[in-house]
């Protein structure tokens, strides 16, 4: 390129920025995979005054939480819902739902994308709350009492879906249990009917339902050792279908070893489906010992009744025992994990990332929590469980324990603030070329342990600015990516240009 004298070397730098903003805006649609799983901040979930105890049970997409908490001076509990300032929030307010009539106790259960709470406590059968609005904080209870002539004489709810359907199971005079399906007359009704589902599997298990999806699909246990189940109604939110069973084995375990139970609790809505094992192995080479495992089953195709097992693999600092609670669908599970020393800790765990404890993925200003474990993640990977924080010294916040959430960070939200903006942007660029010892806090937001072009993509993509930093369906580069590259061209020549000033020789 010649010297343009009238253009001068502004000239030069400009046209070279121009060009490489070119490369950058195309390169800004290309998809790209982002290392590790995602970091969390922690909001605790505090009960009303008079209240403590405070457990979660479930979350649904809107970000509402449902749980029990308990009087200070009594033993009676109270379903609660936590209900975001805004959706998905990390602010709101927790309400005592109160108890249905002729119930001393409430203990909610599960809660679906309206906010219908499905709760038991005393009583033959679930109770059903309902709200006046959706997602409202305001509803009311209606008891779910089995018609006269149910082989069962009591009956305990797992799973609400957004159709209204609840799983549970029914409890027999006699030792033995049968999974059931309570299935409204109209979607988010709060009248229906129970469906013995155990009646429609080959052989009369015992059984108990544990979750449902969307579709109505139904999963759980039979017999507590013989497997887990899987049901599938003949049309969607149907109320005839089919069943599998899944017995999973750990194939890395010597022989000999024998399962205690098997059951699924949880599935998603491609029918994906998660649970829990107890295994004993004796090896030779140790003791006889017992063990908890997860594992996920996924269809062949969606929602199918043919598929593989993947046991999930444990922690490396933890003991090979765990249980699972939840699964979203993106299939990221969690539950809590045994430690080899101190308490459980809560986990989660991805497909591509394993198993990991929730406790390292914490950003760095939430230092002083530990989190115990985890009932439930939604599908904007929000997580509810139980955690303590004890404040580190100097830290003004009090010490807290019970119900907790677990919000994701934004990526590329440097300051923790919850917002990506040019403050971000601005602490990027101090990083900028950095490498090594460098981390998603640094702005190493894909992993490769390098601060440069890819994670300044990463972060453009959820920049909150009035300008956007790329425009696609403009060909010329916008005003916003010239700066931010120019910015980033000053770094870069700065570092290239810093020199060790020699003293001259004596």
């Amino acid at each position: 390129m010649r010297f343009d004298e009238r253009r001068g070397c502004g000239g030069l730098a400009a046209q070279y920025l121009r060009a490489v903003s070119f490369l950058i805006v195309a390169w800004l649609s290309t998809p790209c995979t982002w290392a590790g799983p995602p970091k969390y901040r922690v909001t605790p979930l505090r009960t009303p005054e008079g209240y403590f105890s405070g457990s979660p049970r479930a979350i649904n997409d809107h970000g509402q939480v449902v749980g029990v908490m308990q009087f200070e001076e009594q033993f009676n509990y109270r379903a609660y819902l936590w209900n975001p300032d805004a959706p998905n929030g990390d602010s709101g307010s927790m309400i005592d739902l109160g108890v249905a009539p002729g119930r001393s106790d409430s203990i909610a259960i599960d809660i679906n994308s309206q906010g219908q709470i499905v709760a038991g406590g005393g009583g033959d059968a679930p109770f059903l709350w309902t709200p006046t609005t959706p997602n409202g904080n305001s509803g009311n209870w209606i008891g779910l009492s089995a018609p006269p002539g149910n082989p069962a004489v009591r009956f305990s709810a797992s799973s609400i879906n957004d159709h209204g359907q609840i799983a549970g199971t029914g409890h027999l005079p006699t030792p033995g249990r049968r999974a059931y399906l309570w299935n409204p007359t109209s979607p988010g009704g709060s009248t229906g009917t129970y469906i013995d589902l155990a009646s429609q599997f080959p052989e009369p298990y015992s059984s108990e339902a544990l979750a449902i999806n969307d579709a109505g699909e139904v999963v759980g246990t039979i017999n507590l050792y013989d497997g887990a189940f899987l049901w599938k109604p003949d049309v969607t939110n149907g109320v005839s279908g089919q069943s599998i069973r899944v017995s999973p084995t750990l194939p890395e375990h010597c022989d000999p070893y024998y399962t205690l139970y098997t059951n699924g609790v949880a599935i998603n809505s491609s029918g994906d489906f998660a649970g829990n094992m107890e295994v004993v192995v004796a090896c030779e080479e140790e003791d006889v010992i017992s063990q908890r495992r997860a594992y996920v089953w996924s269809p062949d195709e969606p929602n199918g009744l043919e598929g593989d097992v993947a046991v999930l693999d444990a922690i490396p600092s933890a003991r090979p025992s765990f249980q699972l609670y939840a699964m979203n669908d993106a299939r990221l599970a969690v539950g809590h994990v045994h430690r080899f020393q101190g308490s459980d800790h809560m986990f989660l765990s991805t497909p591509d990332d394993g198993m990991n404890d929730v406790n390292d993925l914490l950003i760095q200003s939430d230092a002083g929590w530990e989190l115990f474990f985890a009932y439930d993640i939604n599908n904007r990977n929000q997580i509810v469980g139980k955690g303590q924080f004890d404040p580190p010294p100097g830290d003004p916040r009090p010490f807290f324990y019970g119900s907790v959430l677990l919000s994701p960070v934004v990526e590329g939200d440097l300051d923790e603030n919850g917002v990506v903006d040019r403050a971000d942007l601005a602490l990027l660029v101090k990083n900028y070329g950095r490498s090594g010892d460098v981390g998603v806090g640094d702005g190493d937001f894909n992993g490769d342990g390098l601060i440069g072009l890819l994670d300044l993509v990463a972060l453009q993509r959820n920049l909150t600015t009035e300008t956007p930093l790329a425009t696609s369906s403009v060909p010329e580069p916008g005003s916003a990516v010239l700066a931010v590259l120019a910015v980033l061209f000053a770094a870069i020549l700065t570092r290239k240009h810093r020199v060790k000033r020699v003293a001259p020789a004596a």
